[in-house]
């Protein structure tokens, strides 16, 4: 089969992932998928001079990525000394968006965190209530409290000492509400800033 045909089936897709794995081995290699011919240096300059497809479209079509090596190592080696200080793929794209073939794109994808789901307030209510049922009565790893004391009353516990710590709290906690004037923070504020009754 000639390399015209083979490029045509590869444009179609009608390669099997075997013959897909042979020529990515193939490129890889040297060697001319299409043609077969092999001992190139740079296997892309021959697949655009003698079967008219681009260094990417190739990449593409046999899964490799933009940034794979497909030339010889002689080669990339001088090449990496010309462009030491000139990289031309440290250049940003004019576009700001970066070019990626389909096997980076599915690399990238994969990479990616995973799409947030958001969930109604009703179901976090119900989740929430979930939780807390389910660990009511029992101590936080990192926290032990004493019977008899308002931290072990809001962890569940309902015996007479802490039911009785609770009462306890809540009364001081309204005797000091009753003692504490409306507007104190207020006239306060009021007071401090410019000395006169804010009238």
């Amino acid at each position: 089969m000639d390399g015209e045909k083979h490029l045509q089936i590869l444009r179609s897709g009608g390669l099997t992932d075997t013959d897909l794995d042979e020529m990515r081995a193939a490129v890889l290699r040297q060697d001319c998928p299409l043609c077969g011919d092999s001992g190139f240096k740079s296997i892309a300059g021959h697949c655009q001079t003698m079967h008219g497809i681009l260094s990417r479209e190739l990449r593409d079509l046999i899964g490799l990525t933009y940034t794979e090596t497909i030339c010889s190592s002689e080669l990339h080696e001088k090449l990496s000394e010309i462009h030491a200080v000139d990289n031309p793929r440290a250049k940003s794209n004019p576009t700001g968006q970066r070019t990626y073939s389909k096997a980076g794109e599915k690399i990238r994808q994969a990479n990616l965190a995973p799409v947030l789901t958001w969930v109604s307030k009703d179901v976090l209510r119900e989740n929430g209530r979930k939780v807390g049922l389910a660990r009511k009565g029992v101590a936080p790893w990192n926290k032990t409290s004493a019977h008899g004391t308002r931290a072990m009353y809001r962890q569940g516990c309902r015996c007479e000492l802490c039911v009785s710590a609770m009462k306890e709290y809540n009364m001081n906690l309204n005797i000091q509400r009753r003692s504490k004037h409306p507007n104190a923070e207020i006239t306060g504020r009021t007071l401090a800033h410019d000395g006169t009754d804010g009238a």
